[in-house]
């Protein structure tokens, strides 16, 4: 009888033995699973290769406020010559090569009976002057004055560059001055034809009227793919043709 108590007894505990072994075996499990790293699989991008290297374009230095008159000055120009009869062009804006340096002509109408050479003058105020004096005075409200390279001398330098360039006779160049209608003309020389803008037509028309038919057809265009290349002029370029006035 005792026999079978012990027999018992000792089943028993092996029975619990197996069942704490299996649940830390169990716990264990659990754990590694737990720990175990997942394997996966991460998308890394491949870095795109840098774009080229592509230099920001220089942009040319903003017109201050006294070329901003002057440009529309000359538009204004323009915009006359527009209502001009006869076969003509018209260019603007010239670098003509003269004597190491470069002659700019703001506007040039080039017409059968003449080239006009226009030199612009968008000034308001009081403007004083003679051909004998090298510079001109503007006089202002308030009593500012400025001072301005004689345009009657810049234009026969003009005109004796475009001579120069196109080889032409001088008298087939005329001399125009055109100031703006907010200005006064007090003391300035008659017989160079030096005017007003709205005054412009008037007398281009007249003068026109009174001439001869110089050039044909193709001869002006001749002259205008002669010309045209001297408008096509860099920023640097123009910079170097204001350093060179002011030497």
């Amino acid at each position: 009888m005792v026999f079978f108590i012990v027999l018992s007894l000792i089943v028993i505990g092996a029975i619990i033995c197996l069942k704490l072994l299996t649940k830390d075996d169990r716990e264990n499990q659990i754990k590694y699973e737990y720990k175990k790293p997942i394997n996966r699989e991460i998308y890394i991008p491949k870095p795109s290769p840098p774009a080229p290297y592509k230099p920001k374009p220089s942009t040319p230095p903003k017109p201050n406020k006294s070329e901003q008159i002057g440009k529309e000055g000359e538009y204004l120009i323009q915009n006359v010559l527009k209502n001009i009869s006869g076969y003509s062009y018209y260019l603007s804006n010239i670098y003509v090569p003269y004597r190491g340096k470069t002659s700019e002509i703001d506007v040039l109408l080039i017409h059968e009976k003449g080239i006009f050479v226009i030199e612009s003058k968008n000034y308001s105020g009081w403007i004083f002057g003679n051909e004998s004096y090298t510079n001109w005075t503007q006089c202002l409200k308030g009593g500012n004055k400025n001072q301005f390279y004689n345009p009657i001398s810049q234009n026969k330098t003009h005109i004796n560059a475009l001579s120069n360039y196109l080889r032409l006779n001088r008298d087939c160049f005329v001399s125009y001055i055109v100031f703006s209608e907010r200005c006064e003309l007090k003391a300035i020389p008659a017989n160079y034809n030096i005017m007003k803008r709205n005054e412009l037509l008037h007398y281009l028309s007249n003068d026109l009227n009174s001439r001869e038919i110089l050039f044909s057809n193709e001869q002006i265009l001749n002259i205008c793919k002669e010309l045209y290349p001297l408008t096509q002029v860099t920023e640097q370029q123009k910079q170097e043709h204001i350093a060179k006035i002011m030497q």
